[in-house]
């Protein structure tokens, strides 16, 4: 691998590691029930949404076997960029995804997420090595090209959300 590669995998496993631990630099409590990682809701007055949609690996990169394994969804208080990291009110897993085929599409649907503004994040984890209690992707694993903005009303219904996950990110 070169320099310049092994560089940029570096700088994804940084930014991409960094996405589940709260502010203070500890492993975020994770609940995949509803709830949140600090007693607090994301500024939503209470109750709980749905939130479905699909989720695709970034053109050109579909065929490959790392592209099977569990998608782990995070919502957090913001978009992932740099430390500190942000909170992680909610997360959600769909296991077993296949999108190792060209033009691959899986639905995800996620139920009881906290109502309120959110950050929608995820990553695959092909190898399957993510600790369910502090998930983190790792080089092997494709994670989202961008977050998607939530602003969730208590009982409410999100659809059509897509989710783009990519292995090298710039």
């Amino acid at each position: 691998m070169s320099l310049g590669k092994t560089a940029v995998l570096g700088a994804v496993l940084f930014v991409a590691t960094a996405c589940f631990f709260d502010t203070d630099g500890e492993p975020a409590d994770i609940d995949t029930d509803a709830g949140t990682d600090d007693g607090g809701a994301p500024d939503g007055g209470g109750g709980t949404a749905d939130v479905s949609g699909t989720v695709t690996i970034a053109d050109g990169l579909n065929a490959s076997s790392y592209a099977v394994g569990d998608v782990h969804f995070a919502f957090m208080e913001q978009c992932p960029s740099a430390p500190p990291s942000p909170a992680v009110y909610f997360s959600h897993v769909e296991e077993s995804l296949d999108l190792s085929f060209a033009g691959a599409v899986r639905v995800f649907a996620i139920s009881g997420v906290p109502a309120g503004q959110s950050f929608l994040w995820a990553f695959l984890d092909s190898n399957g090595n993510a600790n369910p209690e502090t998930p983190e992707p790792d080089v092997d694993d494709a994670v989202a090209t961008s977050c998607v903005e939530m602003d969730l009303g208590g009982g409410e219904l999100m659809t059509d959300v897509e989710m783009t996950l990519n292995f090298s990110m710039p």
